[in-house]
């Protein structure tokens, strides 16, 4: 008996498998691409936005001043009557006034060399502590530029004039009198005043 051939089933074939990467990159190449249109179109409106400034007029947004600068423009222009600020003291300088002599009597009378300026101003501390307020971080200016510090001396010959003695509690506010000695007839234009001998100090106007 011979052995027959037996038939045998060929395999079938594997079905071809389909590789789904290719549709995955393109999927994120998709969504990259959206992103950077979005970001991009962003970037150029906010830019567009900063440069037109806040109602469409690049020329307006360029000539504002910041606000600290505005601060210091007001006060520069500030004079007498006007209340300007340096550090933790609001200054109001209330008027100048000139003599030959200060004091009362004979013990604490202070001659001039020129003729006394007398400055009276308010001062009030803003800040949150006491501070002492000091006649000789004051000075005053004349046309010419030229820089005039207070006498002392000259300050405390008058009569209840201790403003520079005692120190100034936060809220409260004192009114004092700083003496100058300038030459006679000397055209003051300006006080510089501070609150301190470290401050930047403001100015007031006298003219």
């Amino acid at each position: 008996m011979s052995d027959q051939p037996q038939n045998q089933t060929p395999p079938a074939e594997s079905k071809k498998k389909r590789h789904k990467w290719p549709w995955i990159l393109g999927g994120l190449a998709v969504v990259l691409i959206i992103i950077i249109a979005v970001v991009a179109t962003s970037g150029s409106d906010d830019q567009q936005t900063a440069t037109n400034g806040s109602n469409g007029d690049p020329q307006q947004a360029q000539q504002q001043p910041p606000p600290e600068q505005e601060q210091a423009q007001e006060q520069a222009e500030a004079g007498i009557g006007q209340p300007v600020r340096d550090g933790k003291f609001e200054f109001t300088v209330e008027g100048v006034e000139r003599a030959p002599s200060v004091g009362d009597d004979a013990v604490m009378t202070e001659q001039a060399q020129g003729e006394f300026a007398i400055l009276t101003m308010t001062v009030r501390n803003i800040g949150d502590e006491a501070q002492p307020l000091s006649d000789t971080d004051q000075y005053v200016y004349d046309a010419a530029g030229r820089q005039y510090s207070a006498d002392s001396m000259a300050g405390l010959a008058i009569t209840g004039n201790d403003v520079f003695l005692n120190p100034i509690n936060p809220g409260n506010s004192v009114t004092g009198k700083v003496v100058f000695d300038v030459p006679a007839g000397t055209e003051l234009v300006r006080a510089e005043l501070h609150d301190s001998a470290f401050s930047d100090g403001v100015t007031v106007n006298l003219e």
